[in-house]
């Protein structure tokens, strides 16, 4: 560890070249692409600043690193650099290598850690490491269990309406679900992996996850109500969607566009407040991934509110989003701050 970038690649001399690849760089030159790589305390942060600075030098120190073995890099500059090389490779396929050992060697999940690159540069046209790692973060501890440390009988009991008191039997009825977005490689598909839309011959559900991962609240197994949620910065869990799910009835003999034939009430909700609700289940799982502070997207920055790729209106009114999110932001203490250049919401969950 803590070999600089020159004495690594002094260690592995060049691989043959392929026709047309620019010749590589001394030693010497490559000496000045990153003087400080092994001497400071915070390696993703100095490689992104050059990054941002010069992105043709950043480009050069990632093929540098690729003409190094991978197991090198993790062994002798470090697991920080390797996830920044692997999360910043825009080729398909330059990453292929380093994530074989992040694979193999630390465990990493590399579909969990593209989909959570995917995500950035959707929302980003970047990918900026630190943010990607804090989602991929959080979808592991999804996988994992983070909604089990999380007691929804309390919860129920918290967020009863006024006057309602809620009885352990039905209590016993609601379930935490965890989601997750289905990706093919390239490109993110809103569906969630594993739920089935149809979970019998009249009846569809229909789901959209609107973020890599999130959770739904059931009552006797049937989905009521969900949110999407990301890592917005590495320290802020933002709530991207909070809907209720209705159900619908039916019936495929009708023509395409004709054949929804009803609604099913989500009974289980009626007794609840549930957007604070969900929203404090999304605390507990900012909380339990280090965040300091937990956002709700404004409706009108709800990917809803977009026109379709035709040209069509979007599915999402401005009134319904202001009703689904901005104002149940403000009920419950979330506040607009002058630094956010595109109005979400967000408050202090920092423990003193």
């Amino acid at each position: 560890m803590n070999l600089s970038l020159a004495e690594l690649r002094q260690q592995y001399p060049t691989v043959d070249r392929v026709y047309g690849q620019s010749p590589p760089l001394s030693i010497d030159g490559i000496a000045k692409l990153a003087p400080n790589l092994h001497l400071v305390d915070d390696r993703i942060e100095y490689l992104d600043g050059i990054r941002a600075e010069d992105y043709g030098r950043a480009l050069t120190i990632s093929e540098v690193l690729r003409e190094i073995p991978p197991e090198a890099v993790v062994d002798h500059i470090g697991e920080d650099v390797a996830a920044w090389l692997s999360i910043g490779s825009v080729v398909q396929g330059h990453n292929d290598a380093i994530n074989r050992v992040l694979e193999s060697k630390l465990g990493y999940d590399i579909g969990a850690l593209n989909t959570a690159r995917l995500w950035y540069w959707r929302k980003l046209g970047a990918r900026p490491t630190k943010h990607v790692l804090a989602e991929y973060g959080l979808m592991q501890s999804m996988r994992h269990g983070a909604l089990d440390s999380i007691d929804l009988p309390q919860l129920l009991h918290d967020n009863a309406i006024k006057d309602v008191e809620l009885g352990a039997a039905r209590i016993s009825n609601y379930e935490l679900a965890p989601l997750e977005l289905n990706s093919d490689g390239e490109r993110i598909v809103g569906t969630p992996k594993n739920f089935n839309t149809r979970p019998s011959e009249g009846i569809w559900y229909d789901v959209y996850l609107d973020a890599p991962t999130g959770f739904m609240v059931t009552y006797k197994d049937v989905p009521h109500a969900m949110a999407a949620v990301a890592m917005e910065t590495p320290v802020e869990l933002m709530i991207h969607q909070l809907q209720g799910v209705n159900p619908k009835r039916i019936d495929t003999t009708l023509p395409r566009g004709e054949q929804i034939i009803g609604n099913i009430s989500a009974r289980g909700l009626a007794p609840l407040d549930w957007r604070k609700m969900m929203v404090d289940i999304s605390e507990q799982l900012a909380l339990q991934n280090n965040a300091t502070s937990l956002g709700i997207q404004a409706g009108e920055n709800n990917s809803w509110r977009r026109q379709g790729s035709d040209g069509s209106d979007p599915h999402m009114t401005k009134e319904d989003g202001e009703r689904s999110y901005d104002a149940p932001a403000r009920r419950l203490g979330f506040m607009l701050k002058q630094d956010d250049p595109v109005g979400n919401w967000h408050r202090d969950i920092s423990k003193v």
